[in-house]
């Protein structure tokens, strides 16, 4: 018998079985379709100037009790996935890599603390956004290729589309999902910063990533720069 599992992360319920044939593209596009905005509002006049704060902000899917089911293990915490044992079945391997990043994510977003300034707010994950993107979020781009230069630059034929609320990117070698998980300031500096979870696979489904960039910049017309990376 094929064993199969349930995942869930608030909403909504994520079914994969050895029947179903699921890519990374795939997985991380329904995973994270409930992740809202797509670009960060901006904050309420007055915020960033003087004593009033820019507060950090949750926008992915609200996940109280995150759940991990298979035929062997349950988890109804993120304290408690950090428990399970590594799975051995291939079908069990990329969920539970995507809940193990979202718990990261989450995490590293609450202990995250208000923003003094923010130059990320005007950025939005559209068409435009490799432009702005650190090639470093490409897993497809060799290391050097990656200083100082963005998506756009490293893959010029890369393309970009919105799908609901998450960004496709396709550079001809693989196939990635983005979003914008939360926005806060993470290293202390002031600045706010913007947590990206982007999933990612090639066509032949033999690579797959899960990871979440913490990324920043000095003003708003610089490009974006990875000061974090979070990996399960």
């Amino acid at each position: 018998m094929h064993a199969s599992f349930r995942l869930v992360v608030a909403s909504p319920l994520l079914m994969f079985g050895c029947g179903e044939q699921t890519t990374p593209a795939r997985a991380a596009s329904e995973m994270i379709t409930t992740a809202d905005p797509i670009k960060p509002s901006r904050p309420p006049k007055g915020a960033g100037s003087g004593n009033l704060p820019i507060t950090k902000t949750w926008l992915g899917p609200e996940m109280p009790s995150p759940t991990y089911e298979s035929k062997t293990q349950h988890a109804g915490t993120c304290a408690d996935l950090a428990r399970l044992t590594p799975p051995k079945l291939a079908t069990e391997v990329r969920p539970l890599a995507l809940v193990k990043l979202r718990c990261l994510t989450r995490k590293t977003f609450d202990a995250s603390q208000d923003s003094k300034t923010s130059n990320v707010r005007a950025f939005a994950l559209d068409a435009s956004a490799l432009a702005s993107l650190p090639s470093e979020l490409a897993t497809t781009v060799g290391i050097s290729e990656t200083a100082n230069t963005t998506w756009k630059s490293a893959r010029p034929n890369a393309a970009a589309r919105v799908d609901g609320k998450v960004l496709v990117v396709d550079d001809g070698e693989a196939t990635y999902s983005i979003a914008a998980m939360a926005t806060g300031d993470v290293d202390g500096d002031g600045l706010e910063d913007l947590l990206l979870e982007v999933i990612g696979g090639t066509s032949r489904d033999s690579v797959f990533t899960a990871r979440t960039f913490v990324v920043s910049r000095n003003s708003e017309s610089a490009p974006l720069k990875v000061i974090k990376l979070l990996v399960p």
